[in-house]
């Protein structure tokens, strides 16, 4: 009959009008959290950039400062040998103030950073220090984060060789199947040289904690000291993939 009062009806429309509702409601809280993430995730992404870019700073200082020094050595020794050296300085200056500054560059780019660093290296040493890079022959292309590997060569340098004892560095490069594999040995001496600000010691932390922050869970990096063999290694491999 026209006019008759039905509840059963008039509970319906409450139950679809608390479902529209609590739908609404949590479509609401669903757009409000994620929100909340994307501008933690911002947050976070500008704290990690900031960051990179303070250690990135450090890192080209100390690595000039390594440079010039033994420059500075092969002018008192050497004048052509040194005039070599700062052509090869140049471009590596040029690498590292225009290509260094992006987020990536290329294996092959840092492969040859690394050699051009081990040429010049290599002019002040004495022959009883046998160094030896191994690498892809074919360019390699695959990005990598920029100034990640030539630390650990500096620290080397650095660290394991003698201008009176035999000692060796040994450099390898490889990558198979996205995975590159690094690896730096050189002799350890039984009174290793102290840490200090000027010294690898900077490098290789920034290094590591740039590890952390651009390929956190993909990469290994394994730090030994083989008392036996006289040798200090670094092995590290990242997965670029």
């Amino acid at each position: 009959m026209e006019g008759q009062y039905t509840p059963v009806g008039d509970l319906s429309i409450m139950i679809m009008t608390m479902i529209v509702i609590g739908i609404a409601i949590i479509i609401s809280v669903t757009r409000k959290v994620q929100a909340d993430l994307l501008k933690e995730k911002a947050l976070e992404n500008d704290r990690i950039a900031g960051e990179l870019a303070v250690l990135r700073s450090q890192i080209n200082p100390h690595f000039f400062f390594n440079v010039l020094h033994t420059i500075y050595g092969l002018t008192e020794i050497d004048a052509e040998r040194a005039r070599q050296a700062i052509y090869t300085l140049s471009h590596m200056m040029r690498y590292v103030l225009y290509d260094t500054p992006q987020q990536s560059t290329t294996l092959e780019k840092e492969l040859q950073l690394i050699d051009s660093y081990r040429q010049l290296m290599q002019l002040r040493l004495p022959e009883h220090v046998r160094v030896v890079f191994n690498r892809p022959e074919a360019p390699i292309n695959t990005p990598l984060a920029p100034m990640l590997l030539l630390p650990f060569v500096e620290n080397a340098f650095k660290h394991g060789i003698s201008t009176l004892r035999p000692s060796h560095i040994y450099i390898s490069a490889q990558l198979c199947q996205g995975l590159l594999r690094f690896e730096v040995r050189n002799t350890l001496f039984t009174e290793p040289a102290k840490e200090t600000d000027e010294g690898s010691g900077i490098g290789l932390a920034n290094t590591r904690r740039r590890l952390e922050l651009i390929y956190p869970g993909k990469y290994k990096l394994n730090v030994k000291e083989d008392r036996e063999l006289q040798e200090f290694r670094i092995e590290l491999q990242i997965s670029l993939t």
